[in-house]
């Protein structure tokens, strides 16, 4: 009886759906302008100043200098990030939101379509993702999950070469990254294996060029 009463009122639930989803991404965007501490600016701008910020914060005990910004991600985020140096904190967080929002909505748009999904079901997929926990949190502290899931996300759905240079940005993140390494690996796509390691190894050695 009820799952009629929904099937009947599809498209209204829908519209529902839709307002409250707006109402709640309004107020995360609202909080991701007045927070983002966790966006590792900081540490990057650190870098292209010639400091080494994992030996620097090491000394002070594992404390970094602003916010919550200590700087636990792999060398090749920081030179990612070089664009974000080239403003001030308050202007990058705020590009940094927009990068995030970009990566909130390609995400289940390129899940979609790579499962073929309705476009009711889309709808779905994408107001629950910009709405859940995870999301919302990620937007509200500036955090660089999104862009590591999208990442890692590419070689699922685009099986070819660049998919899998590109999935190599998702390694900066060490408690999630290795995710798509061990696909590889297990799957023994060693080429793609290869070819991800590609950016790691040359935002390692970016890093350290600048840095010593």
């Amino acid at each position: 009886m009820r799952l009629d009463f929904f099937e009947k009122n599809k498209n209204k639930v829908l519209y529902l759906l839709i307002t409250v989803s707006v109402f709640s991404f309004i107020n995360t965007f609202s909080k991701g302008l007045i927070n983002g501490c966790d966006f590792q600016w900081q540490p990057s701008v650190l870098l292209w100043e010639g400091v080494n910020h994992y030996k620097k914060f090491m000394s002070q005990g594992g404390r970094g200098d602003f916010l919550c910004q200590n700087g636990e991600y792999a060398h090749l985020l920081h030179v990612l990030f070089y664009p974000f140096t080239l403003f001030k904190w308050e202007t990058a967080r705020m590009v940094w939101l927009l990068v995030n929002i970009f990566f909130a909505f390609s995400i289940p748009i390129l899940i979609s379509k790579s499962l073929k999904l309705s476009k009711y079901k889309s709808i779905l997929l994408l107001l629950i993702f910009i709405t859940c926990y995870p999301t919302r949190m990620t937007l509200n502290y500036g955090q660089q999950s999104l862009l590591v899931l999208f990442f890692m996300l590419l070689p699922f759905i685009f099986n070819n070469k660049l998919s899998g240079f590109l999935s190599g940005l998702s390694y900066v993140k060490y408690s999630t990254g290795y995710i798509t390494f061990l696909n590889f690996l297990a799957s023994k796509q060693y080429k793609l294996f290869i070819l991800s390691l590609i950016p790691y190894l040359f935002g390692w050695l970016i890093y350290f060029f600048y840095t010593n």
